[in-house]
């Protein structure tokens, strides 16, 4: 059975339910029932009640991240490409048949370029300047946001659900990707994005508070 909660708990709850937005149990019909604790004047999910508390505790699942858009930045936390920053190219917040979860497609740099300086010769700068590209299917929860966008002509429309399937179209994907980056590399604008983030340091990642560093 499902534990009260004090008056201030309660007052609690209800706030940070209307910074999620709607989405509670006033959404899920007069079927649904309450999850973990509860407040003392909420004894059972009836009609009544919904009918007189609009905003509630949200159910898991049931509220938006709006600020997963085309173009955010992001940092990717877990897996082969941890720490890699990426560009959000298409989002889905409710999830597919194939990934019953929110995710999001996202272009990315496996290798960043290296340093150039002026004593290099034309044909070094141009090899030292390649970017290895790569395109994934990460989950809500293995992405970072931050509040930097990155807008590229040359992904809209690039890679898809589709691309995915065959090997071809997920290679001729990475291609475009590649060039897109590179031009805008070359181009000298939104520097920051090119750059690897810096390890971990004494337990603090350093890499994040660099990001934010080279953006001031």
């Amino acid at each position: 059975m499902a534990q009260p909660l004090s008056g201030k708990q309660c007052a609690k709850a209800r706030s940070r339910a209307s910074r999620r937005g709607s989405g509670g149990l006033a959404a899920q019909g007069s079927g649904a029932k309450p999850l973990g604790k509860t407040c003392p004047d909420w004894p059972s999910a009836s009609q009544s009640h919904i009918d007189n508390h609009p905003i509630d505790l949200p159910l898991p699942g049931t509220f938006t991240m709006k600020f997963m858009k085309v173009g955010r930045v992001a940092i990717i936390t877990r897996g082969r490409y941890a720490g890699k920053k990426v560009v959000i190219v298409q989002p889905f917040e409710t999830g597919s048949k194939a990934h019953p979860f929110p995710y999001a497609i996202v272009a990315g740099i496996e290798r960043y370029p290296l340093k150039v300086t002026r004593r290099m010769g034309q044909k070094t700068v141009e090899k030292r300047s390649r970017i290895k590209p790569f395109i994934k299917v990460v989950n809500f929860n293995h992405l970072m946001p931050t509040r930097y966008t990155l807008e590229l002509e040359g992904l809209k429309g690039a890679v898809s659900a589709e691309t995915f399937k065959e090997v071809s179209q997920r290679e001729d994907a990475k291609k475009t990707v590649k060039k897109a980056l590179e031009d805008r590399y070359n181009s000298g604008k939104n520097r920051w994005f090119f750059t690897p983030l810096r390890t971990f340091l004494n337990g603090i990642s350093w890499g994040v508070l660099s990001f934010e560093r080279a953006r001031s």
